[in-house]
């Protein structure tokens, strides 16, 4: 039988990804400070994680306080979408926040503190 937990949460911020050659608009993704030199710089691709389907995410302000706090759920955005959007996609956002705030909180400089949990099987 399989069951499903959270792995340890690991922490680092929240940001856009996009490099040169991507045929699309910029991912959200977590950053693992684990891989990277600061909040603001030297980042390894090592440590990116695409938001998906299942995680826990929890974002903080500076002053350490939850902004948003949740599982990320991909669903159909538009009403003739045939699959469904997952949470790295640029369009994608949580019901309970605006796509406007959600798209600022990962377009913000520097990097909002996050803590990211996924789901493990065992």
């Amino acid at each position: 039988m399989t069951t499903l937990s959270l792995a340890p949460p690991q922490t680092g911020w929240i940001s856009e990804y996009w490099e040169q050659g991507m045929e699309e608009m910029p991912w959200h993704i977590f950053q693992d400070e684990r891989f990277c030199g600061s909040r603001t710089e030297g980042w390894l691709h090592a440590g990116i994680v695409q938001l998906g389907d299942g995680q826990h995410l929890t974002i903080l302000n500076d002053e350490g306080q939850v902004m948003w706090a949740g599982v990320l759920h991909s669903r159909r955005l538009h009403w003739l979408g045939r699959r469904p959007t997952q949470p790295w996609n640029y369009q994608w956002h949580p019901l309970t926040v605006p796509a406007e705030t959600w798209t600022a909180w990962f377009e913000a400089k520097p990097s909002y503190r996050a803590i990211l949990r996924t789901n493990e099987s065992l």
